[in-house]
């Protein structure tokens, strides 16, 4: 379950911001010919950055990136990336 704490800075049609994500309790369970298969990693934190657009008063678009990295615990050593890049879609009434 992702934690997440942005700060933004608003144009009249554009927002721009960034902050922080934290990741509770994840974990890769296996299912089928994996089912024995179970690592868990450490909460990370991470960094998020946004911009979003205005289309009109009511409907925003956006593209968000985020910088994260799973460290392994338990039987398993290592680390794995976690970036990701998302769109973002809000509707205000």
């Amino acid at each position: 379950m992702p934690l997440e704490a942005l700060a933004f800075y608003r144009f009249e049609r554009v927002r721009l911001g960034g902050g922080l994500t934290y990741h509770l309790n994840p974990k890769i369970e296996g299912s089928g010919f994996a089912n024995p298969l179970e690592i868990k990693f450490k909460d990370p934190l991470g960094l998020v950055l946004q911009a979003d657009w205005r289309a009109t008063e009511a409907l925003g678009l956006g593209v968000r990136y985020t910088f994260l990295e799973y460290e392994a615990k338990g039987n398993f050593t290592g680390t794995a990336k976690a970036n990701g890049f998302g769109l973002t879609a809000s509707f205000n009434f």
